[in-house]
């Protein structure tokens, strides 16, 4: 549901969430923001343009490669137009048995109807591909006459059937974020690191989504601790020092060893950087910590540039 009127906005459910991401929000606003903020403005306009029609789109594709900020898009949209967000992921609703998808996604939309504006966002819509086409034919109906605003999304659009996809109004395209994407991606999960490593790192991160920057991140912050904790009885000293950049370089070179599968819309991987200097010596000197067990970083441990 959307906060009370006054209340704070959570942070993961602003734009400032999508970094690297400005297209999109213009076209999400375009297509449904700005119709439902402004009603009578854009009636107006209608009224001397077309004969009959709506002034908001009805029902919105995202698609794109998985981690791309589908689902953060549809979750600011709800609460940007202050209206509760039904979450169906498709793949939960579908079934073997001959009828069943049928009634479940007929009585998905009927339940919408009853909390009155709304935004459903449907996840997994390709979980639709290998349906029967009563199922695909419930849907589409559905989708067409239903009261609330209709947001799907899936990573493979080609996979859906074409009477489905004529059914939205509007389509979004979420690809992989370009260098300057990404260098704003990791402003928003390592802000303590100065811009121009932010930046290395960006560009260093090609082919990469929001989510698996963020799972860089992630890991660099926990190796991190863990080298400090390690062998440590007491609890330990604050304020405790932020990751190195050493350490994004070091969790961004394994990421990029290990991802092998990519979206075909998606830049071909690229070999991982070489590790710099610090970064290197930094590793070997995780290893030998581990091996001796008895090393104390506490008081090696130098907080990061902040510039």
């Amino acid at each position: 549901m959307p906060p009370p009127r006054g209340a704070a906005r959570r942070a993961d459910t602003s734009w400032e969430a999508l970094a690297g991401a400005e297209e999109t929000r213009m076209q999400v606003e375009e297509a449904l923001l700005l119709p439902l903020k402004h009603p009578k403005a854009f009636a107006a306009v209608r009224e001397g343009t077309r004969a009959f029609g709506s002034d908001r789109a009805a029902a919105l594709l995202f698609y794109g490669p998985p981690g791309t900020g589908k689902t953060t898009a549809a979750k600011i949209a709800a609460a940007e137009a202050g209206l509760p967000l039904v979450y169906a992921p498709l793949e939960a609703l579908m079934s073997k048995w001959y009828g069943k998808a049928e009634q479940q996604l007929a009585a998905l939309f009927d339940d919408c109807a009853t909390l009155g504006r709304c935004i459903l966002f449907l996840d997994e819509l390709d979980a639709l591909a290998g349906s029967r086409s009563r199922e695909i034919n419930e849907a589409s109906r559905r989708m067409l006459s239903a009261d609330t605003t209709l947001i799907a999304a899936t990573n493979r659009r080609t996979d859906l059937d074409s009477a489905l996809l004529s059914r939205f109004d509007v389509r979004i395209h979420f690809a992989a974020p370009e260098a300057p994407g990404r260098c704003e991606i990791f402003g928003l999960y390592a802000k303590h690191l100065p811009a121009e490593q932010r930046f290395r790192l960006g560009d260093a991160a090609r082919g990469l989504s929001g989510r698996d920057i963020l799972d860089v991140c992630r890991q660099a912050e926990r190796r991190w601790m863990c080298s400090l904790l390690r062998d440590e009885l007491d609890e330990p000293p604050l304020p405790l020092p932020l990751p190195p950049y050493e350490e994004y370089e070091a969790a961004l070179h394994r990421r990029l060893e290990t991802s092998s599968e990519r979206e075909d819309d998606a830049p071909p991987p690229v070999p991982p950087p070489k590790l710099s200097p610090h970064a290197a010596a930094a590793a070997r000197a995780r290893e030998a910590h581990g091996r001796s067990g008895s090393s104390h970083l506490w008081a090696n441990s130098v907080a990061p540039d902040r510039r």
